[in-house]
């Protein structure tokens, strides 16, 4: 991450950053001292709290206005004051989801907790922005992704924003409830690669089989 950082600092100093996802604020503290403005969004409860109190401890450290950022504990999403129920890790204070424990905490093992909170948009940030300011956008948020920047189409054509997705590279799913694991996209394309083929599943299906029952055993009966 400090590689992306230093490639930030030269372009946006003294800008907005729009931190979507902010989790416990691990990009917020780094880029304090380098946008004019951070607007930080987080819907999960637990993590804004802490991102609040280790926000406001560096700033006191390092001399600066705490006040330069904006926290919003809210979904960001594809439209604004809707009300939704999000899931977060009962052992974790990142990552949440809005697909439910049955899609999200049971394939990869996690007990979820349920949260009620309300959407904002992108494109709702415009007045706070201002005019004539160059954004950047970090994006983290388990899946939601395309439903954001679809809620943000009059920032991104208004302010013409560099935006950072951040990816999971999820090699399979543990479906452990149904004694099941399915290698997702990623793990597809990372087996082609490592076998020196264009396409796992037209080679001989003795091999697909011999792998998924590999996968099985190594993830399920390890």
């Amino acid at each position: 991450m400090q590689k992306t950082i230093e490639g930030l600092t030269y372009d946006f100093e003294g800008d907005v950053f729009i931190d979507v996802g902010g989790n416990i604020g691990m990009w917020a503290i780094e880029l304090l001292d380098v946008f004019e403005k951070i607007i930080f969004i987080e819907p999960s409860e637990q993590a804004m709290s802490q991102a609040k109190a280790r926000i406001e401890n560096v700033c006191k450290r390092k001399e600066l206005d705490f006040s330069k950022v904006s926290f919003k504990k809210n979904l960001c999403f594809n439209a604004s004051d809707q009300q939704y129920n999000i899931y977060t890790p009962t052992n974790d204070t990142g990552n949440f989801s809005i697909f439910g424990q049955d899609l999200y905490g049971e394939i990869f093992g996690i007990r979820m907790k349920e949260e009620n909170i309300s959407t904002i948009t992108l494109d709702s940030l415009i007045p706070e922005i201002g005019n004539n300011k160059k954004v950047c956008i970090k994006v983290d948020t388990e899946g939601c992704d395309l439903d954001i920047l679809i809620g943000g189409f009059e920032l991104i054509q208004k302010y013409k924003p560099i935006i950072f997705m951040e990816a999971h590279f999820h090699m399979y799913y543990n479906e452990e409830k149904h004694k099941n694991v399915t290698l997702t996209d990623m793990g597809i394309r990372k087996i082609e690669r490592s076998l020196g083929i264009s396409n796992l599943y037209e080679q001989d299906f003795e091999m697909v089989h011999l792998i998924e029952q590999a996968l099985k055993a190594n993830t399920l009966f390890e």
